[in-house]
């Protein structure tokens, strides 16, 4: 059996390579109230194009979320690499949702790293939430030359 590493903040460990990574990761503030951000992960299908998918991947938030409002669109650089962001809000079950949505290439996967918020991002807290996306670093193996 051929084995690969599987790193996760408490340690690494072996696992069939024919596992697929699909944790989903959630950062929230204490009492889960405010904000949170969260890690997921999903998989480009066979001969789609990055752009592609960011845009398809989005379109579909916008078709499934109620009352769906489309607040900004810009690009931060990750490694010397585009990567599209999306300022949006919606009426969760909840109530009002504010989010900041930020999608990564890594190889043929993407990852999808989400912000939110009750009702609204301020502008400080935007600015926050762009050094956070921006922060973000590939392990050495996920690097892309």
């Amino acid at each position: 059996m051929e084995l690969q590493k599987f790193v996760m903040n408490e340690g690494v460990f072996d696992v069939p390579m024919e596992l697929k990574d699909q944790t989903l990761n959630i950062l929230s503030m204490p009492n889960g109230k405010g904000f949170s951000i969260s890690v997921s992960r999903d998989e480009m299908p066979w001969g789609m194009t990055f752009e592609e998918f960011t845009l398809a991947e989005y379109q579909k938030l916008s078709d499934a979320f109620n009352d769906f409002e489309e607040l900004e669109r810009f690009i931060i650089e990750i490694e010397k690499q585009r990567s599209p962001v999306f300022h949006f809000h919606w009426n969760s079950p909840q109530g009002k949702l504010a989010q900041i949505l930020i999608m990564i290439e890594c190889r043929k996967n993407v990852l999808i790293i989400t912000a939110s918020a009750k009702d609204s991002i301020s502008k400080n807290q935007k600015e926050q939430i762009k050094q956070i996306f921006g922060s973000f670093t590939r392990e050495k193996s996920e690097n892309m030359e």
